[in-house]
């Protein structure tokens, strides 16, 4: 026979699985008491069978624990506008105790014209560049897979390796560490290109091949050619500081952003989100905000969705999505301490639930 508690708690069982949400049930042995989160449920009569067990197995402090949706306990509603690493972020919210909406915002489309791959790829063997810069490491292995269309890799490792080789981060580091590449400098954390610029500016190791040949310890980029693989927008503040250095600069483009295929998942977010559906809203790319709002103009809820994330915590990774989200007006609440998902998720839900 079921206690009062639980046949209240059985009855919230049955409203959540009617709008198709359910909470997850578990026993925590260190800590000795039922707990629970919201889930995604696929049916309610999969779980019936295990409903006695559970109830039976519940103490009525446990069932003190239980919120319904509505109330001040309920977990925080999260949404997401990763496009590349959708199953991570949704687990990594959940982990973290959040109901996730993830709604891709972006995709990456290979540029079909590859003029300006192959313009580099002969300038590279001709020995015309000192200095290579990899963005990124999805631009890297897209670009290998344009150069590998008219050339064999062996050849164009060798002739990266007779350059300067920098890269932007941990991705296109750990991509040319793969192939076997000798990395000479590595921009640090958060990885932007005012990190890239700080360590050109703190001198370069230049194969001795070319250094005896150009430049000077006075002006150590005047008269360099540096070859940078884009990473979807051009790096416009990158470009400029090193022609001010007199360095001549061939942009590398290998793919660019644009909307989504179907853009109808990140159309229903905006629309939950003006609808104050949201608790916290997770950014980790510029290019994300861009399109979110570029979609928020086309249904005409631009200034509503501006004005609805000014109620949500605004999680951002790096400085230049912060810009972007700042440009936009939108205010940040959390830049976690290193420029991850997981510290993102972790430390923008940690002060949440702080609230």
């Amino acid at each position: 026979m079921l206690g009062k508690d639980e046949v209240h708690n059985f009855r919230l069982l049955i409203r959540d699985e009617w709008v198709g949400w359910g909470r997850s049930w578990g026993f925590s042995a260190s800590e000795g008491f039922w707990t629970s989160a919201y889930a995604p449920q696929s049916t309610f009569s999969s779980r019936i069978p295990f409903a006695p067990t559970i109830f039976a197995g519940m103490t009525t402090s446990s069932s003190d624990s239980i919120s319904s949706p509505n109330s001040s306990a309920r977990q925080p509603r999260v949404c997401s506008f990763e496009s590349r690493k959708q199953d991570e972020m949704r687990s990594l919210i959940e982990r973290h105790g959040g109901v996730a909406t993830i709604a891709a915002s972006m995709r990456e489309v290979p540029l079909e014209n590859n003029t300006a791959v192959f313009e580099f790829l002969d300038r590279l063997l001709a020995g015309d560049f000192e200095v290579v810069i990899f963005m990124t490491g999805v631009g890297a292995r897209a670009l290998l897979e344009v150069v590998e269309s008219k050339l064999d890799r062996a050849t164009f490792f060798d002739a990266l390796q007779r350059c300067c080789v920098i890269v932007r981060g941990p991705k296109p580091t750990a991509v040319l560490r793969e192939w076997g590449v000798r990395i000479d400098h590595r921009a640090p954390e958060p990885n932007t290109w005012r990190e890239l610029l700080s360590v050109i500016d703190s001198g370069l190791s230049v194969p001795a091949a070319i250094s005896a040949t150009t430049s000077s310890a006075e002006q150590p980029l005047q008269g360099r050619a540096i070859a940078i693989q884009e990473y979807g927008l051009p790096s416009a503040e990158l470009y400029s500081a090193l022609a001010a250095r007199g360095a001549s600069v061939l942009p590398v483009p290998v793919y660019r952003w644009e909307l989504p295929t179907d853009t109808a998942p990140l159309e229903a977010a905006i629309r939950s989100a003006v609808a104050g559906e949201f608790d916290v809203l997770l950014f980790t790319s510029a290019q994300q905000i861009r399109n979110v709002l570029e979609i928020a103009e086309r249904l005409g809820l631009r200034e509503s969705f501006l004005t609805a994330t000014q109620r949500c915590r605004i999680g951002s990774i790096g400085p230049t999505c912060s810009e972007a989200l700042r440009e936009a007006g939108l205010r940040i609440d959390l830049k976690p301490s290193h420029p991850h998902m997981g510290h993102l998720v972790r430390e923008t839900l940690g002060k949440q639930n702080e609230k």
